[in-house]
């Protein structure tokens, strides 16, 4: 287990010196959207011959999960942000470090796949809350895709549209084997699903559609597919972390004087 190849990119649009003292050898920085970018040394590119580096502006990180799919046969593959890290610190205010080798073989020795902490988006829907957020539209149009070219997928579908947890961030670590079966779905339904979209009056935020729509994605696939998942804390590398942590110590002890 120990002699297995780990690559975890680390998804970036610019260059970022901070996140090196917070990640091992495990991981690697990206620059996603690199078709028309000078990458510098110490980077990898999502662009390469068939990628997809330049739907970055639809696609967001996804174009580094592509690339990753594709060009990488390593034994554990992951994604995360530069501004978004895994961290199972108790008190991240005091170390604030991304999960390293170590860890993450603990974890996908008892578990298949690590995740970001699912949310819950109630009172809202996980379609509402799409519908309320972007456009509506697309998630009818993704909804025809599952029906005419997915519909062992449909009733997971409909599941995951009328609960209320989802995933967010499009932050993953499995083996090759896991991370390669979700990749392979996930593109195949949204290169689906972007032959029948029309975005050419979107502005740049909701013309990030496709990555929108993949965080409702993963739980359809795990739906399908459960697994053993290992529910990880995410923090944000550009946030103050104390305030954060007790702003949640504040909510639970409210939440335990109203009991």
């Amino acid at each position: 287990m120990m002699n297995k190849r780990i690559k975890i990119i680390v998804a970036t649009h610019k260059v970022v010196e901070a996140i090196d003292k917070k990640i091992d050898n495990a991981y690697q920085k990206i620059m996603v959207g690199a078709y028309n970018k000078d990458v510098p040394e110490g980077y990898l590119s999502d662009h390469f011959k068939g990628g997809i580096s330049h739907k970055n502006p639809n696609f967001c990180e996804l174009t580094g999960q592509y690339y990753l799919y594709k060009m990488d046969d390593s034994d554990i593959k992951g994604l995360v942000h530069y501004r978004r890290i895994f961290s199972n610190n108790l008190l991240p205010f005091i170390r604030l470090k991304a999960i390293n080798r170590k860890q993450i073989l603990k974890y996908l020795k008892n578990y298949d796949i690590i995740l970001p902490k699912h949310i819950s988006l109630a009172p809202e829907t996980v379609e509402e809350n799409y519908a309320n957020n972007h456009h509506k539209k697309d998630y009818e149009l993704l909804r025809e895709v599952f029906k005419d070219k997915f519909s062992d997928y449909l009733v997971a579908f409909e599941k995951v549209s009328c609960g209320y947890n989802t995933y967010l961030a499009n932050m993953l670590i499995a083996p090759k084997e896991i991370f390669d079966a979700y990749s392979k779905w996930l593109f195949d339904v949204l290169f689906e699903l972007e032959k029948r979209t029309d975005i050419s009056s979107y502005d740049t935020y909701q013309a990030r559609i496709y990555g929108f729509l993949s965080e409702r994605l993963l739980l359809v696939w795990l739906t399908k597919h459960p697994l053993k998942v290992k529910e990880v804390t995410v923090l944000n590398t550009e946030q103050k972390q104390f305030p954060v942590f007790m702003d949640k110590i504040k909510r639970k002890l409210k939440g335990w004087f109203r009991k």
